[in-house]
């Protein structure tokens, strides 16, 4: 199989990334606006520590998107016209201390997101000590296989000219891709599990068998959905790597704003769909509001303008009732007497109050 061209593969990785960042911005955006609206809401410190996190994905994501702008640049305008092209430049990329820059951002990126999808489990397990056995085991794990693969990156700048894609590099990166590839299907798996176990426990308190509509349900698709995503990227970047083909630098590139984008989707997607129910309830209270004063308005045109009091007749009869009294009609302890005077005929003439 011919090889993938490493130029064609360095103009992908500049458009695929520019897309997926600026999704990634979009999103961060309606994160930080949903944080804020429920910041003044609802105060806690849970959403400062939320904003703080999703801004320095951001950041670490521009700085990548960065670093890689700055090499086409150089690539393309400075040895453009120089011996070997661009080409020349990106197969000795190795050389370049700011290449080997990305894959510590990228190793950053992972942490922290893992480490917030410990702090998540740790939360939904109602803070039990043993649900951070296997996170904690799965990142440290990850933070060997990156040790190593950064050990043999940075002992001896220029032995691998070729990048990435050097033999000293490839098995420790081949585990840290799948280091990377089991701590998020490990933390995952573990969170789904639980927000599934709660979903059942409430079905079964409140009788109900409409999953789709729950809370819980809702919340576990949007983590699936935005987990898939990036899992997928892993697995694809993992095999292209393992077969050494240049396209892996567009799936390697894809990855930190992928991260960002999985992280921010779910504050956007579960955000948004409170604000949209509070604007349902919100609608449905005005038009309440607005069908009874137009049911108003009928009323009071069907009568006329004048709206002057009307008789009404009612009957009032006396009773007079006697509870554990004596036959003479001599009042005990629980004797209960009513009586009603009556005007002359029976009837009483009421003016009910009415306004036009």
């Amino acid at each position: 199989m011919a090889q993938f061209s490493l130029l064609r593969a360095e103009v992908l990785v500049l458009f695929i990334e520019s897309l997926l960042f600026g999704a990634h911005c979009i999103l961060y955006s309606i994160s930080v606006w949903i944080l804020i609206y429920r910041r003044r809401r609802w105060p806690s410190s849970l959403n400062l520590w939320m904003f703080g996190i999703v801004t320095l994905m951001c950041a670490l994501a521009c700085v990548h998107l960065g670093l890689d702008v700055a090499h086409f640049m150089v690539a393309f305008v400075d040895h453009g016209s120089g011996p070997g092209g661009p080409l020349a430049y990106y197969e000795h990329q190795g050389n370049v201390p700011s290449y080997v820059i990305s894959p510590v951002l990228f190793a950053l990126l992972t942490l922290v997101g893992d480490a917030f999808m410990t702090y998540r489990i740790f939360v939904v397990w109602r803070r039990k000590v043993i649900s951070l056995a296997l996170p904690l085991l799965l990142i440290v794990g990850d933070l060997v296989a990156a040790g190593f693969t950064g050990h043999e990156l940075y002992k001896s700048p220029g032995s691998i000219p070729s990048g990435l894609l050097a033999p000293a590099v490839y098995r420790p990166m081949i585990a840290y891709f799948v280091m990377t590839l089991l701590t998020n299907i490990g933390t995952t798996f573990l969170l789904l599990a639980r927000i599934l176990w709660y979903d059942r426990e409430m079905r079964s308190v409140f009788q109900s068998q409409d999953r789709s509509s729950s809370v819980h349900w809702q919340v576990m698709k949007t983590i699936m959905q935005s987990e898939a995503i990036y899992s997928l990227a892993v697995v694809v970047n993992l095999i292209l790597y393992a077969i050494g083909s240049n396209a892996v630098y567009i799936t390697f590139a894809a990855l930190p704003p992928l991260v960002g984008i999985s992280f921010t989707m779910i504050i956007a997607r579960i955000g948004l769909s409170e604000v949209l129910d509070d604007s349902r309830n919100g609608s449905a209270q005005s038009g309440d509001l607005s069908t009874l004063r137009a049911t108003r308005a009928r009323a009071r045109a069907s009568i006329g303008t004048e709206c002057g009091p009307a008789p009404i007749g009612v009957y009032v009869s006396t009773n007079i009732e006697w509870r554990n009294g004596d036959a003479d009609g001599s009042m005990d302890d629980g004797l209960q007497k009513t009586s009603d005077t009556v005007p002359e005929g029976g009837i009483i003439h009421l003016r009910p109050l009415q306004r036009c």
